[in-house]
């Protein structure tokens, strides 16, 4: 065993987590899948244009890594992985954290294992596999594909529960209720509950989440849950559906189904009429049970009323209750604390705002949430990166060689490449000392060209971000310009500028550089111009 420290959250806001496991230098979190998913939906905020590309999927885990290396610092450049399980975690799911460079661990386990059955190895993981057996444990796959778990920390039985430990434990073997398959190479895979499995007519094999899976894929699909209705004594694969408005079940199923192998095909659809499914506390598992029971009886649960309020329409979704007025105690709508989390993040990601975790604990009623989103004007955005500005670019050998390479071969070459007519030098007599030059373009040749069009002067070079993304250009920027990449606002344009035109020469450019007047001025920030 490694020695480590153990830190438990109190929570489950994502900022809250994010912060924690850059403060404390954490390396790894062990959560569920749903944490994961709430984790997404936040840094997805931070993701680059893009995100998602077949060249950056078909990159090795160490291009990843520094292609997305601002979410990595986000989260500290310690953390590097997830170790997830206690409930079936998304293949998509898996395969965008991957994707960012982090390494999902999945494991599986019970209470009666005490609780560990398998794990993958963290270098070595097998996408969509729980991992192999560690040492010590038996696995094996029933003929009726269920898997089978011996050893010795497998519990001997049920506590005052002979009747069940009977049904359990047979021949030393713990039948675990879940359906999976064992690879050659040893790897295990879950397929399913047992109990979940739907047995068509023709003898085959349905499991509800590879159903799901492509249901909750058709646009203006939320929510799924497949479930198999016996009707004349054949089982059949129904699924219940959590739609967008005007969204037509036949279409879904139509689009599903074209997906979908023969025996896997819906057979009927309806519309769930809350706003989520039934799931159970922390592990967020589907409650089938009482979705096959509502399937076979029809008796459908009240469904909330759509409200203009925002706030109020939330709240109604992550409750499920329709009678939420600004008199409703937050205690009597009986939110998880993952449904709490959720309602949370909703109210942020809608408002845009942070609203504190604690702050929103206290909170008893509709009327004090609407204070408190109210009051809340921090964004809920990613904090922006500080801009790591290295202290050797101010060292005596780097402000020589600065010094003596700008006049005597940087600058001239730059005017070799760039044949350059300056306009408005006027305007620069009354500056105050500090102004920013920022082009109204994007080239590697701004920061040499701009610098060449000034008169002699202390002056410090910020390519953006976009144009300094290679290994060569920050070192070698930094000693001789004394530069470092400044990112672009989205949307957003420099209130400095120094306007450049250019057009193509045989083999070098003609730039028009155009200083204009300041608008404004002043030694407190920068000034256009």
């Amino acid at each position: 065993m490694l020695p480590g420290t153990v830190i438990f959250m109190r929570g489950f806001s994502p900022v809250d987590i994010v912060a924690q496991i850059k403060s404390r230098r954490v390396s790894v979190l062990v959560s569920v899948p749903k944490i994961l998913d709430v984790l997404r939906e936040y840094v997805a905020r931070a993701l680059p244009e893009g995100f998602g590309a077949e060249t950056a999927k078909k990159r090795r885990w160490w291009m990843r890594w520094w292609h997305y290396r601002r979410i990595h610092r986000l989260f500290g450049l310690k953390f590097w992985s997830f170790v997830v399980g206690a409930a079936p975690l998304e293949p998509e799911l898996e395969s965008f954290w991957n994707e960012l460079g982090f390494v999902v661990v999945q494991g599986y386990g019970l209470t009666e294992t005490a609780p560990i059955v398998s794990l993958n190895h963290p270098f070595g993981t097998k996408k969509g596999s729980v991992g192999k057996a560690i040492p010590g444990v038996e696995v094996k796959i029933a003929p009726d594909g269920e898997i089978l778990v011996r050893g010795e920390n497998v519990t001997t039985g049920y506590f005052n529960a002979a009747d069940e430990t009977a049904r359990a434990f047979v021949d030393g073997w713990f039948h675990t209720g879940d359906i999976g398959e064992i690879a050659p190479d040893g790897q295990l895979f879950i397929r399913g509950r047992k109990k979940e499995m739907i047995v068509t007519p023709e003898g085959l094999n349905v499991f509800p989440e590879d159903v799901e899976r492509v249901l909750n894929h058709v646009p203006g699909v939320r929510d799924s849950a497949v479930v198999g209705v016996s009707n004349g004594g054949e089982e059949r694969v129904h699924a219940v559906l959590v739609v967008d408005p005007g969204t037509d079940p036949d279409a879904v199923v139509r689009q599903a189904n074209a997906q979908l192998e023969d025996h896997q095909k819906v057979r009927r659809a309806l519309i769930w009429p809350e706003p989520e499914l039934p799931r159970t506390e922390g592990t967020r598992k589907l409650k089938r049970a009482a979705i096959r029971e509502w399937v076979r009886t029809g008796a459908a649960p009240r469904a909330p009323k759509a409200g203009d309020d925002a706030l109020a329409s939330l709240v109604a979704k992550y409750s499920g209750r329709s009678d939420v007025s600004a008199a409703t105690t937050l205690e009597e709508l009986g939110l998880s604390s993952l449904e709490r989390v959720e309602l949370m993040v909703a109210l942020e990601d809608t408002f845009q705002t942070r609203i504190d975790e604690s702050a929103f604990s206290d909170a008893r009623d509709l009327g004090q949430l609407r204070e408190l989103v109210s009051r809340a004007t921090v964004s809920a955005a990613p904090p922006a990166e500080p801009v790591d500005f290295p202290a050797w670019t101010r060292t005596r050998p780097a402000r020589l060689i600065r010094r003596a390479s700008l006049p005597t071969w940087i600058l001239p070459l730059a005017r070799v490449f760039a044949w350059l007519r300056v306009e408005g030098l006027e305007h620069l007599r009354d500056l105050e000392a500090p102004v920013i030059f920022a082009a109204n373009h994007q080239s590697f040749m701004d920061g040499p060209v701009i610098m060449a069009a000034l008169p002699a002067r202390s002056t410090n070079a910020a390519p953006g971000s976009e144009r300094a993304s290679s290994t060569t250009w920050p070192c070698c920027s930094s000693t001789r310009f004394r530069c470092r990449s400044v990112k672009r606002a989205r949307g957003r344009r420099c209130a400095t500028s120094a306007s450049c035109s250019a057009r193509r020469r045989r083999s070098s450019f003609f730039l028009k550089v155009i200083v204009r007047r300041p608008a404004r001025s002043t030694r407190s920030g920068p000034a256009s111009a």
